[in-house]
């Protein structure tokens, strides 16, 4: 079971290679990890059966770190399949507002409201990476920030207890205890 990725990162998100020693260099508005080392897990049963095996393991040698680690990670991979951000956008618009949309953004959905629409963009990721590449479709979904749907995540993690709370009623069920009474 050899899974493991390196991170690095510096306290301000630059890399210390100064060569000079001296200059100045501005501090990024976030730090962000950069991983220099990343192995893909291969397995035949997949990633479930080998993080379950990862913690079993760690809980028999007592190793409560790697099993706290594996715990984590099968806890939060379920609920991170429901935190996809949302790439619409709802704003409420008169007609002049409307006509200067840019092509970043496509028309989902116009509800009429008097003088003003109700008007629902996606963001349209195709035309983006034609003509900004790939920074400028990440810079994009930056500006989109962490909309993501908590509903759908609420019931996805909700969904995955069910399943592994049946697994543990299975394990249950192969238990087998004779009690004798002396008396």
């Amino acid at each position: 079971m050899e899974a493991q990725i390196k991170a690095t990162s510096t306290s301000n998100g630059n890399s210390n290679n100064n060569s000079n020693g001296g200059g100045s260099t501005s501090a990024p508005t976030s730090v962000t990890p950069l991983i220099t080392n990343g192995n893909v897990i291969k397995t035949k049963n997949g990633v479930k059966t080998q993080l379950n095996d990862m913690k079993i393991t760690a809980q028999q040698n007592k190793q409560a770190t790697i099993r706290n680690l594996a715990k984590l990670l099968m806890n939060s991979m379920y609920g991170r399949f429901g935190m996809h951000p949302t790439l619409t956008s709802n704003h409420i618009w008169t007609q002049q507002q409307i006509k200067g949309i840019t092509k970043a953004w496509m028309i989902e959905n116009r509800i009429p409201l008097g003088e003003f629409e109700l008007v629902t963009t996606i963001l349209n990721k195709e035309w983006i990476l034609e003509t900004q590449g790939e920074k400028g479709l990440r810079k994009q979904l930056e500006n989109l920030g962490n909309k993501t749907n908590v509903a759908i995540a609420a019931a996805v993690t909700a969904h995955s207890r069910i399943i592994i709370n049946q697994f543990k009623l299975e394990a249950l069920a192969l238990i087998f205890i004779i009690v004798t009474q002396i008396a």
